[in-house]
């Protein structure tokens, strides 16, 4: 403030003439956390200063923007008073108060003109090498650009892709009502998503058909040149495009994986290069002079190829961890490779060669993930009771590898009359169970409780059934739940069948009978088993028996 009154003073008293490079400056609020504790000499100078040792001197510039408002019909008058209370709260001076209410008013009234205004156009300094790199400079001036006129929010860089698609496009509806149409198609598959989400999708579709593998970044944005014949690209093809997402998105829904944290995969990202490999198809299809029948017969390939390989790509990249860290260099590279798969399908007129160029990339994308997936499988464990949910989907896939564990495991078990169910991952051995056995004695090798309590929160001891009862928060064994189940009770359900289908023994049904070691060596044995068919399902030795390759249960 007394910068300000100094330099309103120079300036003849005029507001607008005043230079505020040389009083808006940058002082530490909160000396405890904004200056190092570190020791300092005696002669040592602050590169900033504090504005609890300088009191009545500065004001934060925010509260004077939000003092402005945004009423075009505030008079100076009415600034003054409300500037007088504000400069007092802020222990102004009263003699610097009087210098300044008269100029800040004036300020005020800038700052509100500011805010109401509308900024057309904006003219930037030409790109320095010596300041910045190319990079840095687009991407300042997407960021100042998409600010403008949105109340200080950034626009992501998918809303602005969407604007230049608004601009390009050829259809007789327009870009947003097709990608709201499609949107809408995926809702009714299970699949909510945000505009963002799609049209981030979509614009890999189109980098992976139409630029060479190379997808948009912040550069491309500022490029009309670019990016507007994106616009012209997708709408000539969107019935193709729309028809490939819509039918991959039938065969997911038809294998019943879910998207989201409770579900089987997370990343969409995962989802749009399944698209965009069904588009690479659907594309070659509608581009090559082919029969009815030979229309068909590729159709059936491509649709037993994705069923094949779905699970695994969906499930085991999530697994491998493919999208939890250096994400954009990893979509980049599967970008380019169904890039080149694009332009080798150009050069077949075959239908077996064109299928076999498209089931060729999906076996390729799902080995590589075999050995990071392995991994996951064998290393996976819950720390806690509370956190064997982590094994869901493992348990979700296991369920489903052998005709007699499927069978036995889509009886809902109700422990009670009306009990509703609810699909859960359970302890076989009870957690309370288990720990009153190891009060008196550990098994071998084990050294201490923790260590012991581990064993039971192992994937060997879990099963993931709907059910009306949980048995890890009691201390009964698994066999006194089950003999209460109406189906086991009417021999409507195998108890034999039931247990070997899901490879429970006699050990885990009933460990208040049993010696530890027994318990925990018939735990151990389960877990390796479990972990053994996992990794055959990661590496393909082991299928789903609930669907077909296609897709249909």
């Amino acid at each position: 403030m007394t910068d300000f009154s100094t330099e309103y003073a120079a300036q003849k008293e005029i507001v607008l003439a005043v230079d505020y490079r040389n009083i808006l400056k940058w002082v530490v609020t909160d000396p405890t956390n904004g200056q190092s504790k570190w020791n300092k000499s005696a002669n040592y100078e602050e590169p900033l200063p504090v504005a609890s040792k300088e009191p009545g001197r500065f004001i934060r510039l925010s509260r004077l923007w939000e003092t402005a408002g945004v009423d075009g019909n505030v008079k100076e008058s009415a600034y003054r008073s409300k500037l007088t209370k504000l400069l007092k709260e802020e222990f102004i001076p009263q003699g610097t108060i009087d210098k300044i209410i008269n100029p800040l008013a004036e300020l005020m009234t800038t700052l509100r003109d500011v805010k109401l205004s509308k900024v057309t156009y904006l003219e930037l300094k030409s790109f320095n090498a010596g300041i910045w790199s190319e990079d840095d400079y687009n991407d300042a001036i997407v960021n100042i650009f998409t600010r403008l006129n949105t109340a200080g929010r950034t626009l992501t860089r998918e809303e602005i892709t969407l604007a230049w698609l608004k601009v390009g496009w050829d259809l007789s509806k327009t870009a947003g009502e097709c990608f709201q149409a499609l949107l809408d198609e995926l809702a009714e598959r299970d699949l909510s998503l945000e505009m963002d989400d799609l049209v981030g999708a979509v614009s890999f579709l189109w980098g992976v058909r139409y630029n060479s593998g190379k997808l948009i970044d912040n550069r491309d944005l500022l490029k009309g040149g670019v990016i507007k014949p994106m616009a012209s690209a997708l709408s000539e093809g969107w019935t193709t495009i729309s028809a490939a997402v819509v039918s991959a998105m039938d065969v997911v829904k038809d294998r019943h994986l879910v998207f989201g944290a409770a579900g089987h995969y997370v990343s969409l990202n995962s989802l749009a290069i399944i698209w965009a490999w069904n588009y690479l198809g659907a594309n070659w299809q509608a581009t090559t002079a082919l029969n009815e029948a030979q229309r068909d017969d590729f159709t059936k390939k491509c649709s037993a190829t994705l069923g094949k390989y779905l699970d695994r790509w969906l499930i085991c990249s999530q697994w491998a961890g493919r999208w939890a860290k250096a994400s954009l260099m990893i979509v980049a590279n599967y970008a380019k490779q169904l890039s080149e798969d694009c332009a080798a399908l150009s050069q077949t007129t075959s239908v077996d060669n064109a299928h076999k160029i498209l089931d060729s990339r999906l076996n390729a994308m799902v080995t590589e993930l075999e050995v990071d997936a392995t991994t996951y499988v064998n290393n996976l464990i819950a720390a806690s009771r509370e956190r064997v949910s982590i094994y869901r989907t493992a348990l979700w896939v296991w369920h489903r590898l052998d005709e007699m564990r499927w069978k036995v495991s889509q009886v809902p078990l109700r422990y009670k009359k009306k009990k509703t169910v609810s699909l859960d991952v359970d302890h076989t051995v009870a957690h309370a169970l288990w720990e009153s056995q190891i009060e008196k004695v550990l098994p071998v090798g084990v050294h201490d409780k923790e260590e012991a309590l581990a064993i039971i929160n192992q994937i060997g001891n879990c099963i993931l059934l709907e059910k009306g009862f949980n048995i890890s928060k009691g201390k009964l064994p698994a066999k006194d739940f089950l003999d209460a189940i109406h189906e086991f009770k009417e021999k409507k359900l195998n108890f034999d069948d039931w247990c070997s289908g899901l490879g429970v023994t006699k050990e885990m049904l009933q460990a208040n009978l049993f010696p530890v070691d027994e318990v925990a060596a018939a735990i151990q044995a389960r877990d390796k088993a479990v972990r053994d068919e996992l990794v055959d399902f990661v590496r393909g030795h082991k299928a789903r028996v609930d669907v077909s390759e296609g897709g249909e249960a």
